[in-house]
């Protein structure tokens, strides 16, 4: 079975930077980070990412069997500002990466996504 290296931004307890403890109880925690919105098309919902339409039957099927990551560090930069990387792991949020098996990821324009 062939493995692919990913990469995704998240805590100590596995959360990203956009769905985790903090943005259930606070909305403008995400604030706390962001330099622009991530709502342009450079930073797409996985359901709009033109890569990721292909794959998707469902789209709310992500929400619960998938998590966001990058396909490497240079889709990671141009995902996120330096000044947002530093800004997340000010948060506690750092660069992870995984071996993941090929069929377990869907690999779009902006982003992946990986089996959880």
């Amino acid at each position: 079975m062939k493995h692919i290296k990913i990469i995704r931004i998240e805590n100590k307890q596995g959360e990203g930077p956009y769905l985790n403890k903090h943005t259930h109880k606070n909305r403008a925690w995400k604030k706390q980070w962001m330099e622009s919105t991530h709502t342009d098309s450079s930073h797409p919902e996985p359901f709009d990412d033109e890569g990721l339409i292909k794959h998707m039957e469902n789209p709310e099927f992500f929400l619960n069997d998938y998590l966001c990551a990058f396909k490497n560090k240079t889709q990671m930069k141009k995902w996120f500002s330096k000044k947002e990387i530093n800004n997340l792991k000010n948060l506690g949020f750092e660069p992870v990466e995984y071996s993941v098996s090929l069929e377990d990821v869907l690999i779009g324009t902006h982003q992946v996504l990986i089996k959880k």
